[in-house]
């Protein structure tokens, strides 16, 4: 979820707009439910109940004063906590603390739901509606958060962010439930005498309106959120790239329906894994699936699995990648193709340097429907430029062959630490357009700063002004350097995240 609406330009698109306006919506639903936490813990919880220690009329024994005690505490912790979890900047800067505080949130969740329980063993005031809504949405929000969990483990981040925004704006509605039988027992009531008397009594036994609050504030929540996802799905059409005679053309991927969205994506088996070495420091992997072919997607991410066969312990190990296969042989062969920097010591490339010792499968991630590189594809006749750090190019050659399939301009910036890891050459990248004209690269040996590529993208343009011909940069790499290279051009240009974008990053 963004937390702030992004900065209109004058090149601005259709889709720019569309976003704009889903990013908008959400920030003000978070700063919303933001404010809806800080009240209702320092007013309900905090001031009703430990500043002013009033009795509680929903209480009446040890056993659910205990409950609620359980359930206050945690579900207080777990409101701030989703604050914390759900704002972009904080998790895009800290991921070790976005998952470390992850399992706490998740631990603070069960504790919730035990508190939960233990009011209802005590009894609760409203009673079979209580005892019912617990058994039909108790084990529904931690069967989503499960899913997040399960999600996140095989690289869906944006599955994981649906499932746990599912979990929290349902956790939340729980603090319009007493508001709403309020208004409820106002109506109900009707004469100012009859209200204020239940007001000097505290709000006491709201009874029924409680009972058809409580459904009606989660079936609002469900509704809701279930709607604003579909609404975001909506901005930016999720393209795929397919072959023709001519060579490949853009195609609309195809919207998941409701029920597909809430599944965890299932593994493919591997039949088998051919492994060539590009470099001293890279491979080219070619995964054949066992089952079949598949839409290339730009954007798309696999999660690929090597376990040992036969194996007592699980010694399933799981990496991300972004593949680079040609339309044609995703659906001809099957194949899935990937370039892979080894890393000394590390455990998933010792596996692939021995790939037969292996049992190996592989999940589809499915695209986030609004990510940078669809957006840029979406951004029509808009020119851009590609910026990769070292294997962070692997995202954009289907990006590139997308883009040349529309006849749209691009540049290749590739960077790399040393000449010995340079994998493509500039004539590679160049053929994976339609038309060379239209893809121009250079390489890069060493760093690239903000400065440079500042210069760079006014080089490419030609006028010295990249506002006028609307250019787009994407920039692939370590999350850390391509988020700081990102954020220092996009201040030097003075441009917002529809322009320039790190992949994998904002995106994700």
């Amino acid at each position: 979820m963004a937390v702030g609406p992004a900065r209109s330009t004058a090149t601005t698109t259709a889709v720019d707009r569309r976003w704009a306006l889903v990013d908008r919506v959400a920030s003000l639903a978070y700063w919303s439910t933001a404010a809806s936490i800080a009240c209702f813990i320092s007013i309900y919880l905090v001031g009703q109940h430990i500043v002013l220690r009033k009795e509680h009329h929903d209480y009446t024994n040890h056993t659910n004063y205990t409950g609620f005690v359980i359930h206050a505490i945690s579900g207080s912790i777990y409101f701030l906590l989703g604050l914390v979890q759900f704002h972009a900047p904080t998790r895009q800067a800290y991921p070790t603390l976005h998952r470390a505080l992850g399992w706490i949130y998740t631990i603070l969740s069960l504790l919730a739901a035990a508190g939960v329980l233990t009011i209802l063993a005590g009894g609760a005031m409203a009673a079979e509606s209580a005892v019912i809504g617990t058994a039909v949405f108790l084990p529904a929000w931690l069967w989503v958060q499960y899913l997040a969990i399960r999600a996140i483990q095989v690289g869906d981040v944006a599955l994981h962010r649906r499932h746990q925004l599912r979990a929290f704006a349902f956790a939340c509605s729980i603090m319009a439930m007493r508001p709403a039988a309020a208004v409820i027992m106002i109506f109900k009531l009707g004469s100012m005498k009859e209200m204020w008397r239940w007001v000097e009594d505290d709000f006491a036994h709201p009874g029924e309106a409680l009972k058809t609050a409580l459904w009606a504030v989660f079936t609002v929540a469900i509704v809701a959120t279930e709607a604003f996802l579909a609404w975001e799905d909506s901005a930016v059409e999720t393209v795929a790239v397919v072959p023709t005679g001519m060579g490949v053309a853009v195609v609309p991927a195809g919207a998941k329906g409701a029920i597909a969205s809430l599944a965890v994506p299932t593994a493919r088996a591997v039949k088998s894994v051919v492994v060539t070495q590009l470099t001293p420091r890279t491979i080219h992997a070619v995964l054949t699936l066992a089952d079949g072919p598949y839409l290339v997607v730009p954007g798309q991410h696999v999660a690929v699995t090597a376990t040992q066969p036969d194996s007592l312990i699980d010694t399933a190990l799981t990496r991300e990648y972004s593949p680079v296969t040609h339309p044609s042989r995703a659906l001809s062969h099957y194949e899935v193709e990937l370039v892979i920097r080894l890393v000394p010591g590390g455990a998933m490339s010792a596996r692939w340097r021995a790939p037969d010792v292996w049992t190996w499968s592989l999940t589809f991630v499915p695209v986030v429907p609004n990510c940078a590189m669809q957006r840029a594809i979406a951004a029509k006749n808009a020119p851009v430029m590609l910026v990769s750090l070292g294997t962070g190019a692997t995202p954009f050659v289907n990006v590139i062959r997308a883009l040349a399939a529309e006849r749209r301009r691009v540049h290749v910036v590739q960077v790399h630490r040393a000449i010995e890891d340079m994998f493509w050459t500039a004539d590679e990248w160049e053929a994976m357009g339609v038309d060379e004209q239209l893809v121009t690269s250079e390489q890069r040996i060493g760093r690239i700063s903000a400065q440079d590529l500042v210069e760079k993208v006014r080089e490419v343009d030609g006028k010295g002004k990249p506002e006028v011909a609307g250019w787009r940069v994407l920039v692939s790499g370590p999350q850390q350097a391509a988020r700081e290279l990102t954020m220092a051009t996009r201040k030097a240009l003075g441009w917002d995240e529809h322009r320039i974008a790190a992949v994998g990053i904002d995106d994700r």
